[in-house]
């Protein structure tokens, strides 16, 4: 399905098989296919490349984004498990990875 950003962002798909780094075109396929943004042909685009991978950056964003999504799926899990009132509450923290505590507060969820 396709839906529209509603921003103004669009992708673009670019064949990087053109290898001829002599024409724009040819530079800028080398600078997505390059992992390494020191040898980038385009400087401004390898400064905000570097900036977004470093330790402020979108790498950092995206690690503590799966760790949240991790999180928020144990916490389903364990939700599951104390709906379906078959397990002790430190089971349910052995199996789904949490301390005591944050099963207590999710079962006070439920419970309220």
């Amino acid at each position: 399905m396709s839906r529209p950003f509603n921003d103004g962002t669009k992708i673009i798909y670019v064949n990087t098989s053109h290898k001829d780094t002599g024409t724009a075109l040819g530079k800028l396929i080398h600078d997505l296919r390059c992992r390494n943004p020191k040898e980038w042909y385009y400087t401004d685009i390898m400064e905000r490349a570097e900036k977004l991978k470093g330790d402020d950056g979108i790498m950092k964003a995206i690690a503590e984004m799966k760790a949240k999504e991790r999180a928020d799926a144990c916490e389903n899990i364990a939700l599951g498990f104390i709906k379906l009132g078959k397990n002790t509450l430190e089971d349910i923290a052995k199996v789904c990875n949490l301390t005591l505590e944050q099963v207590k507060n999710l079962a006070a969820t439920v419970n309220a």
